[in-house]
This record gives structure tokens, C-alpha cells and sequence, in this order.
């Protein structure tokens, strides 16, 4: 028997409506509609990543100094 995790959702009205007259349609309890939904847009995103941002690198001149952590910090 596979084990189940409790959790609470908010929903907004009009999903929760929406979500209920399916489960009367299919004849299906509405945890087993949000399982499925859940685990369909899991399937689909899985391994996607959304692209990073580039910045181009820019000249800023000579290194005038090294600086450390404790320099960075010190005013925080």
C-alpha cells in the first residue's frame, strides 16, 4: 500500500468549482484529480530550466589592491 502526505492547498473559488464539477464528471474523488494534475505538470517541467541571465564582462581598469572578505564586510 503506497503511503499518502497530508497537506493543505488554498484555492481560489472559481478552481475549487471548476476541480469539483470534474471529479462529479469523471466520477473521481477530487485528491485523485489533483494528483493527476500535479503529477502531469511535474512530468512537463521536469528537467527545464529557465535560462540564465547573461552579463557581459566589462573592462574596470588595473587591479589597484587585493581585497578580502573582512574588507567587504566590515561596514555591514
Amino acid at each position: 500500500m503506497q503511503t499518502v502526505k497530508r497537506t493543505t492547498v488554498n484555492l481560489k473559488p472559481e478552481i475549487y468549482r471548476r476541480l469539483k464539477r470534474m471529479a462529479v464528471d469523471r466520477d473521481q474523488p477530487l485528491q485523485e484529480i489533483v494528483n493527476e494534475a500535479i503529477d502531469r505538470h511535474l512530468r512537463t517541467t521536469a528537467g527545464k530550466r529557465t535560462a540564465s541571465a547573461r552579463f557581459p564582462s566589462l573592462r574596470m581598469g588595473k587591479v589597484k589592491g587585493r581585497l578580502t572578505r573582512e574588507d567587504i564586510y566590515r561596514d555591514l
